[in-house]
């Protein structure tokens, strides 16, 4: 079974941009959440980090914040 991502970005967040770049460009399948789009999901954003700040990766067993995303690989 593969691992689930849920990223969570903001319309017009460069950094989400590039963020959803660069884990297209390792094959990470990933379900997008734009908290604009979704404000009711802030409320589970914050309870999962203790903030709410984009971007984040979020799987069953990590939580990678802004930077981070970019320094995992495939097999993270």
């Amino acid at each position: 079974m593969s691992t689930q991502y849920k990223l969570y970005i903001i319309t017009g967040c460069t950094m989400c941009y590039k963020a959803v770049q660069f884990l297209n460009s390792i094959n990470i399948d990933i379900s997008i959440v734009n908290l604009f789009e979704h404000p009711e999901k802030r409320a589970a954003l914050q309870e999962k980090i203790g903030e709410v700040t984009v971007p984040v990766l979020v799987s069953d067993y990590d939580i990678f914040k802004k930077e981070e995303i970019f320094s995992i690989n495939k097999h993270s």
